[in-house]
């Protein structure tokens, strides 16, 4: 049987030719084969900057480019981003949807 190097920890393990002969082999142990699955990069939370794991995948979804470690610290940068004057629904100082709702329920009730 011949000996082949971990592509993880470069430790050398017996491996069968039939399994060397099928591409198998390539890692010594199932905690080696689970690091080789771990290509992505640690991030900071852009909140707290608590250090966060996120795949590769993950990165490049990220349309803003800030990460967070939980919804909470989503939500605070959200409610400091999108409220007041740089919120969709802002005109002239007032809210518009408060006004449409407003009026629609005003409406509906007297039907």
């Amino acid at each position: 049987m011949p000996l082949v190097p971990c592509k993880i920890c470069e430790r050398n393990f017996y491996i069968k030719p039939s399994h060397q002969r099928l591409g198998w082999g390539k890692y010594c142990s199932r905690d080696c084969q689970v690091k080789s699955q771990f290509n992505g990069q640690l991030v900071k939370c852009f909140i707290c900057e608590q250090k966060i794991y996120r795949s590769k995948a993950h990165l490049k979804r990220s349309l803003s480019g800030k990460y967070f470690c939980s919804k909470t610290c989503q939500t605070l940068w959200r409610n400091q981003v999108y409220s007041g004057e740089n919120s969709t629904h802002w005109k002239t100082g007032i809210r518009a949807y408060r006004v449409v709702a407003r009026k629609l329920y005003v409406h509906s009730v007297r039907l």
